[in-house]
């Protein structure tokens, strides 16, 4: 995987977030149609602001090279400032189906290919539904993938 030069997060106050997606992804932009659609959501990775710019750009470059889902997203400086997460903590999401209920192969796929990246801590996917309605923090994600593990389970 070739990394393409992405712009960088910590150095972005002009809007909250960044994304990527794949070449052929259909839309007018990004999150068009997808994230209405009831079974989307996002595999959430919370990244310190030492390593946001080159973490960041491994997964645009993921994202567009069609190695995770269709879209991916990460908040900016001024994203931190608009909806602050813990001290120094930017967020990535990547985005895919919820197929859980058909046997989840595009969440596992999609999770084996974060966890070959080196993301081995704890990982959580949250249904759109539920940031729609408003809802974050304990309780509001739909699965947990212990650290290393390639497979999930119900929160």
């Amino acid at each position: 995987m070739t990394t393409v030069p992405v712009t960088c997060p910590s150095k972005t106050y002009d809007r909250p977030w960044l994304f990527a997606e794949h070449p052929d992804f259909s839309g007018d932009g990004p999150l068009h149609d997808f994230s209405e659609c009831s079974d989307a959501g996002k595999w959430l990775i919370f990244v310190s602001s030492g390593e946001i710019d080159r973490i960041w750009s491994l997964i645009a470059t993921a994202t567009e090279e069609r190695l995770l889902g269709p879209v991916s997203k990460c908040s900016t400086a001024l994203g931190k400032d608009v909806h602050p997460l813990r001290s120094g903590d930017y967020a990535i999401c990547c985005y895919c189906l919820d197929d859980d209920t058909a046997g989840g192969e595009e969440l596992r796929r999609i999770l084996g290919a974060l966890r070959d990246f080196g993301f081995q801590h704890t990982l959580r996917f949250k249904r759109d539904a539920t940031t729609f309605a408003g809802l974050y923090g304990r309780g509001s994600v739909a699965y947990v993938s212990g650290p290393g593990s390639r497979d999930y389970r119900r929160s």
